[in-house]
């Protein structure tokens, strides 16, 4: 046909239509993109036509609907604008070229957020509105997008009359938009009538739309925000269950392409992330995460509902972290957070509510990190969001309560008492703003409470206390039953009442006391820190009155969660952090079972609630020969999640070894995002391998008769320090004896660390011989103390009274130190000088003189490096030597170190090593597999707040450090003894003792059953000795077919012969330990 037939136009018409047609039946695109593309050739015959300009117009909305291709939405709104300007106003198809141009300026606002465009759409629907009659256009479709349009003004300014007349004109209406209206009022003023009309227009609307229908999934998405709502304000489940099923539904009638796909996604993972804090079900919160990544990743850039789900996320993010304490969640609430504010307007009425996710974020940081930068600054963004809201406004008591909390914090740290004053001010107007049938007002109350609470311990006011109490009690009556959060508040009540006891001895409120914490403790669905707290508090209450059976209870109960507290979902330095809280739970709950005569529960207790970390460690490197045999899939698949969960959070790890049986280990920033993820399939794997005939008690603390067996060798000696009674509980063949210290107090071992400690720094920095002497005195009052309060009457007890006598064996004995007390050398306690005036003792008072002794941090250790010992013929070892440390100005040189590796070559022939440039920590990680035995001489260096960070000091170390952590990633099969002939590499952390976090421990968990280290600085000149006759007296020794080299005993007389040439100098000998099997 010629380009300038007259019927050109219409034929093109027709078959746009027909391709139109076919569209909306097939759903291909490209019939669409054709009919399109024939409307474009009619307006470009015929563009003074409007009607041909709105048919464009709507195919180019339709495309824009069904890709999201802001290009196409554009398009749509140039046509359907030429389309206005030629059509006259008494037209009959005015009203619908209006309402489609209205409704595509108002989603080109919501992709650009432009309010010209929103004011431009505003507009044109009321002109729309005053030409629509019901017989040319429904004149309700009409007012229904008016009520949309002036209900997103409002949200983009917060102006009440656009609110109030969007309410107005969507009652006329009786249309969708008016449930969105009035859920928002509904949010401003808390009118429950507004809700409750949402929800009935809303269940009217869906009953009404046939299924199928686009706009059914839009009105299951308005209902269920309605549900949600409902559920904020009433509290109960089943109204938030089924908003999370009608989310689902809306969801599931949103094809994945359509541009309002994220926000039926967003809306799902709100009413989750609701749903776990209801009812604390950790998965419902992971489920929320990974939904509004979703629809982040979905969102395209730029399109104005980003923000909001940046706010989202931030939300869930912080649910997660007060869940679990997950150090990295919080970082990603703060990050989320911040995006959130920078995107989102000045003037947008939502920009108090973001700030005050930053702010309560940024508070959250501080008190995790100590820093009180991120303190001024949450709390500068609280009172900016606090100050943009009008008084009476129903988001404001929430922001007041972050202010409050922050305002605390800020007390807590600075001991402004006008901060705290502020912050009881800021509460209580919070509190008088929410009313009463509101189902957080019960935090409110909480939030009160904590701040009288803090000023009755400063200033001892009875009026303080006497309201603390009322409040505490007030907000126990506003929650439900089933409320996670009452175990906050019935911890709260048990501290508050403990602490009154304390102070007054009034007896009245114990039983209270004990009943609310025990309540907290107890509570299956209550944050695990609350829980341990709760338990903890209960269990020193009950043990300072002397209720034994109530607090063994409690301590039973806080030790059995403190592997949760420190979850493998947790990144490192947040296990390390969470127990370091909790202190002393184990010990305490040792005591209190032996003053209730349960010698087995106590030993089991030490077992549970120490070492945390290390038995963590230890699941994952269990041997698996036998899964493995019967179960290879499900061997192999345990393998690959302790190593994924064994990954450090954003470690380097391009000098570790790759995953067996995987082609990469996870890494990164998304690494620590899936940790949570990994630690739940673990734990679903534990739980199917222990349904498995055989495999019942898979990674289960040893039984009682497995501890037994463990002191088949010689027995094991658990040192026991408690403020209630200390005792060394000595596990024998033939059950568990236990021998009372009573002059071993907590105070009494705190300050013989202390001068240990500060004497064997001064001999460690001492040069020469007049210094190392003078820093002596202290260490021999400190092993003189530790044989008469703690070895003399253990060994006495066992019949250990005299130095067995020539070609007898000697006994062996194992040391379980705890808290302090692993800082302190057990094998050396004794008297190994005597004043002038005293001859030496027949029988030497020493412990070193009577038994060959050993560490290990837990008996279950202990079993598991005597299943991993091996005796091999292959005598040789790696040898790694730093005679000089490149970049350390201030570590010596080590030139012993040399002739130190000369003499095990001369020993152990086939040896390699590794020194100075070849010293990397590359080189040593590839060779380590192939050796069964290791020896360091070289600088360590301990670090005691953060003992993961600990390291050997190898080449290179300022690029690759070889620390705790990287050591005990590896994996050696034939691993028989690790020698760490440096300082301080078997000290372990101060606040976290005993976790037993250092490099000895580090090669135990690489697969070392044997490891010899040292608990202090040591002298070149004496280590090399040491290391000389210990390999002298290997190198005489062979390996029989049922037994190892007897490396402690080894060990034990090269000691015993460097003490012998100066017993007067205990820094030189007395440090070196052997810890293992």
């Amino acid at each position: 046909m010629a380009e300038d037939h007259p019927d050109r136009p219409k034929i093109l018409t027709d078959l746009a239509s027909s391709l139109l047609t076919r569209f909306k039946q097939s759903g291909s695109l490209a019939d669409l993109d054709r009919a399109i593309a024939a409307a474009r050739d009619v307006v470009a015959i015929a563009a003074e036509n409007g009607i041909y300009q709105a048919n464009l117009g709507v195919m180019l909305r339709m495309r824009y609907e069904v890709t999201g291709d802001f290009r196409s939405l554009r398009d749509a709104v140039t046509a359907l604008r030429s389309a206005r300007k030629v059509i006259s106003a008494d037209d009959p198809s005015t009203p619908g070229v209006l309402t489609t141009l209205g409704v595509a300026l108002k989603t080109m606002f919501d992709r650009t957020s432009d309010l010209q465009l929103l004011d431009e759409a505003i507009a044109v629907h009321r002109a729309a509105a005053a030409t629509a009659t019901n017989a040319s256009f429904p004149r309700r479709n009409v007012l229904n997008n008016l009520t949309g349009a002036l209900w997103a003004r409002y949200v983009r300014t917060g102006k009440l009359d656009d609110l109030e007349d969007a309410i107005k004109v969507g009652r006329q209406a009786r249309g969708a938009n008016l449930i969105v209206a009035l859920n928002t009022r509904f949010a401003r003023t808390r009118n429950p009538a507004d809700l409750d009309e949402a929800i009935a227009l809303a269940r009217e609307i869906v009953a009404s739309d046939p299924v199928g229908l686009p706009a059914r999934a839009l009105h299951l998405g308005m209902l269920g925000q309605a549900l949600l709502n409902q559920f904020r304000r009433t509290g109960e489940l089943a109204v938030l269950e089924e908003a999370i099923s009608v989310d689902r539904q809306a969801l599931d009638a949103t094809p994945a392409a359509h541009p309002d796909h994220p926000i039926r996604l967003e809306n799902l993972g709100i009413a989750l992330a609701d749903q776990f804090i209801r009812t604390g079900d950790q998965s419902c919160l992971d489920k929320a995460i990974q939904v509004l990544r979703d629809a982040l990743r979905l969102t395209p850039a730029g399109h104005d509902m980003i923000p909001s789900l940046h706010s989202s996320l931030a939300w869930v993010f912080m649910a997660r972290f007060r869940s679990t304490g997950d150090t990295a969640s919080l970082e990603d609430a703060v990050q989320a957070s911040r995006e959130a504010v920078a995107l989102t307007p000045a003037d947008h009425t939502e920009r108090p509510g973001r700030l005050a996710s930053l702010g309560s974020a940024l508070h959250a940081l501080s008190r995790r990190l100590g820093l009180l930068n991120d303190l001024e600054e949450a709390i500068a963004v609280l009172r900016e969001a606090d100050q943009a809201l009008p008084e009476g406004h129903r988001k404001r008591p929430g922001i007041q309560e972050k202010l409050g909390s922050a305002l605390s914090t800020l007390y807590d740290q600075t001991r402004d008492v006008t901060a705290l004053d502020e912050a009881l001010e800021v509460q209580r107007d919070a509190l008088a703003h929410t009313p009463c049938d509101d189902p957080q007002r019960g935090g409110s109350f909480h939030n009160v409470t904590v701040v009288l609470w803090r000023r009755y311990r400063r200033t001892g006011s009875r009026h303080d206390f006497s309201e603390a109490l009322r409040t505490c009690r007030q907000a126990l009556e506003a929650r439900p039953a089933d409320d996670p959060h009452r175990a906050v508040d019935m911890g709260l009540l048990g501290t508050m009442l403990w602490d009154q006891y304390r102070r007054t001895k009034a007896r009245r409120h114990v039983a209270d006391m004990l009943n609310a914490s025990r309540e907290a403790a107890q509570s299956d669905t209550a944050p695990i820190v609350t829980r341990v707290g709760a338990a903890s508090n209960w269990g020193l209450a009950a043990a300072t009155l002397k209720n034994w059976e109530q607090a063994v209870e409690a301590f039973t109960t806080a030790t059995s969660l403190l592997p949760l507290r420190a979850g493998m979902e947790l990144d490192r330095r947040d296990q390390e952090h969470h127990l370091g809280d909790e202190t002393d739970l184990a010990a305490d709950g040792a005591a209190s079972a032996l003053n209730l005569g349960r010698p087995e529960l106590a030993v089991s207790m030490l077992e549970q609630g120490r070492g945390v970390l290390f038995s963590q460690a230890l699941e994952g490197r269990s041997d698996l020969t036998e899964l493995r045999q019967h179960h290879p899939g499900i061997a192999d698949e345990f393998l690959r999640l302790n190593w994924q969960l064994d990954t450090p959070v954003a470690p380097d790890l391009g000098d570790l070894p790759e995953s067996p049986d995987s082609d990469t280990a996870a890494t990164g920033h998304q690494e620590v995002r899936d940790r949570h993820r990994l630690s739940r399939e673990r734990k679903k794997l534990i739980e199917k391998i222990r349904d498995l005939p055989g495999f019942e008690r898979f990674l289960l603390p040893p039984q009682e008769d497995q501890l037994l067996a463990a002191a088949n060798q010689g027995p094991v000696i658990c040192c026991n320090v408690s403020s209630y009674r200390s005792d060394a509980l000595i596990v024998c063949t033939d059950g568990i004896r236990i021998v009372n210290l009573p002059e071993v107090t907590p105070e009494r071992v705190r300050d013989n660390v202390t001068k240990l400690l500060t004497a064997s720094s001064e001999a460690g920095r001492a040069r020469g011989e007049t210094e190392l002497l003078q820093a002596q005195r202290p260490l021999d009052e400190v092993l003189q103390w530790l044989w008469d309060a703690l070895a003399q009457p253990v060994l006495a007890s066992l019949g250990l009274s005299a130095t067995p006598s020539s070609g007898q064996p000697w006994p062996r004995v194992w040391w379980v130190p705890t808290g302090l007390l692993t800082f302190l050398p057990l094998h050396a306690a004794g008297y190994h000088t005597w004043p002038s005036d005293r001859t030496p003792q027949a029988i030497p008072m020493t412990v070193i003189d009577r038994v060959v002794s050993s560490y290990t941090p837990t008996i279950r250790a202990l079993l598991h490096a005597r299943e991993r010992a091996i005796s091999t013929s292959a005598r040789k070892a790696l040898i790694v030597t730093m005679p000089t440390t490149p970049g350390q100005s201030d570590l010596p040189d080590l030139p012993a170190a040399d002739k130190e590796a000369n003499i095990i070559q001369t020993c152990v022939p086939g040896s390699l090593t590794l020194r100075a440039e070849n010293a990397t920590a590359k080189r040593i990680i590839t060779e380590v597999p192939t050796y069964p035995w290791v020896h360091f001489a070289c600088h360590a260096e301990s670090n005691v707040e953060d003992p993961s960070l600990s390291q050997l000091v190898v080449h290179n170390h300022e690029q690759r450090t070889l620390t705790v952590l990287d050591i005990a990633r590896l994996q050696t099969d034939r691993a028989e003894l690790a020698f760490l002939s440096a300082c301080e590499t078997a000290r372990t952390g101060r606040r976290i003792a005993d976790e037993a976090i250092h490099l000895a421990s580090a090669f135990q968990l690489a697969g070392y059953p044997q490891v010899v280290g040292t608990l202090w600085p040591i002298k070149d000149y004496a280590a090399v000795r040491i290391s000389a006759f210990f390999y002298h007296r290997i190198s005489q020794q062979g390996p029989s077919n049922t037994q190892s080299y007897d490396f402690a005993t080894a060990l034990h007389e090269a000691v015993q012969r460097i003490r012998d040439e100066h017993r007067s100098m205990p820094s030189l000998w007395a440090s070196h330990i052997h810890v293992g099997s």
